[in-house]
């Protein structure tokens, strides 16, 4: 971003940015993650303990960060949790297990009972109402979208005076996109419309 921010000013000094189309149209594909573990929820409880079993964990290991093999058995390893839980594992580089090991005694001491899961659960408490794909982008938009992909575009962009503009992100867009189904935006096999 960083790169892209530097070449662009050296030709204009306002640019537009796509920052908020995946959020708002089902872009990423771990909505469609969310999609498969929501008919997973569907299914016969004795279904659902065999398809959820820890037999994932026998399943060999890929290297590659983004192989299907490595999709799949991080998409079986949280179906037991539940929706909103299940989709923090997802996206966490550490989850519950390995985030306590992160920190000191002194600072666990200091979070007490916190829970860092506390911010995405109430951003999922925003829309409650909605489909399970519809509350996690609302989730990515309340969290994801201004704590991280915002910021990292307005330093890299103002790093070099270059003003970075968002039109998906006008209240208009948003609101339009609001009303969407998300059947409409979604295909039946995965992934965005074209």
């Amino acid at each position: 971003m960083m790169y892209l921010s530097e070449m662009t000013r050296s030709h204009v000094t306002v640019a537009l940015s796509g920052d908020g189309g995946d959020e708002l149209f089902a872009g990423y594909e771990r909505y469609r993650a969310v999609q498969l573990a929501g008919k997973f929820d569907r299914l016969p409880r004795p279904l659902k303990r065999l398809i959820a079993a820890p037999l994932w964990q026998m399943l060999p290991a890929s290297t590659r960060q983004k192989s299907n093999r490595r999709r799949f058995k991080r998409l079986l390893s949280a179906l037991a949790y539940p929706p909103e839980r299940r989709y923090l594992k997802w996206i966490s580089i550490f989850d519950d297990a390995r985030l306590p090991g992160l920190f000191s005694h002194e600072f666990r001491e200091r979070l007490g009972n916190a829970d860092a899961a506390d911010f995405l659960m109430s951003a999922y408490d925003e829309c409650p109402s909605r489909d399970s794909v519809t509350r996690t982008m609302c989730a990515d938009i309340l969290t994801y979208l201004p704590c991280d992909i915002l910021n990292k575009v307005d330093i890299a962009s103002m790093t070099y005076g270059l003003e970075a503009r968002c039109p998906f992100l006008d209240h208009e867009v948003v609101d339009l996109a609001a009303g969407i189904p998300i059947e409409w935006k979604m295909r039946a096999a995965g992934g965005k419309r074209s």
